[in-house]
């Protein structure tokens, strides 16, 4: 059992010596797949919201709300490269009286649309924080001298990032309990 322990220990292929100076990584929860179907358990950087859930910073309701928020920006595909005009208006296709429901991307960006409106539009704090922070993935050093805060403490930003969470959380359980969930 320790021959065959130690040679599996032998075959990790581990992060170099120079990785850790940029930050924790640890090792993924979820095994993945490649394409010859081969499954492995890789190491990752945690996110800013997995750190600060551990820290007990944010709550476990404020983190999901938080990577709800992400998963609707990546399906939404509104990165800088390709980023459309959140502000635009959508177009809805009408049958008749009734108006189609909006599916994948499109439903990603109007959730999106909906959240910033929640949080006080694209250019409030709260809004630029969920948009750069939630959605680009900047960290809050990034972010902070991205918004020219230099001169501010880490805690400042981080405060900023608390309220956003709080608020999304906020406007995701008022949504659910709207269509009766």
């Amino acid at each position: 059992m320790k021959s065959r322990r130690r040679r599996r220990d032998q075959d990790i292929v581990k992060p170099t010596a120079e990785r850790p100076r940029h930050g924790l990584i640890e090792r993924a929860t979820d095994r993945v797949v490649d394409s010859n179907g081969l499954a492995s358990l890789p190491f990752r950087a945690p996110g800013t919201l997995d750190v600060m859930l551990r820290a007990g910073t944010i709550s476990r309701p404020a983190h999901l709300a938080g990577f709800k928020f992400h998963q609707d920006f990546v399906l939404a595909a509104l990165d800088p490269i390709a980023a459309v005009d959140p502000t635009r208006l959508p177009v809805l296709v009408l049958n008749g009286a009734r108006t189609e429901a909006l599916q994948g991307s499109e439903r990603a960006r109007a959730q999106i649309r909906r959240a910033l409106a929640a949080l006080g539009g694209p250019n409030s704090q709260l809004g630029a924080c969920a948009w750069n922070v939630l959605g680009r993935e900047m960290s809050l050093r990034e972010y902070a001298n991205h918004r020219g805060w230099n001169h501010r403490p880490p805690s400042f930003t981080a405060g900023i990032l608390v309220c956003t969470l709080d608020m999304l959380q906020i406007h995701y359980d008022s949504r659910h309990h709207d269509r009766g969930g």
